[in-house]
């Protein structure tokens, strides 16, 4: 039971990177987009 808490709060981990990367390429684009129109 505890490796199953274990695997979870690492794919929590790992998701809450993936959503960071996420918005931070969002960000860039949006910078992006505004410094080359």
């Amino acid at each position: 039971m505890a490796n199953a808490g274990g695997e979870f709060s690492r794919f929590k981990i790992k998701q809450s990177m993936i959503v960071k990367y996420l918005s931070d390429g969002v960000k860039y684009l949006i910078q992006y987009a505004i410094y080359n129109t």
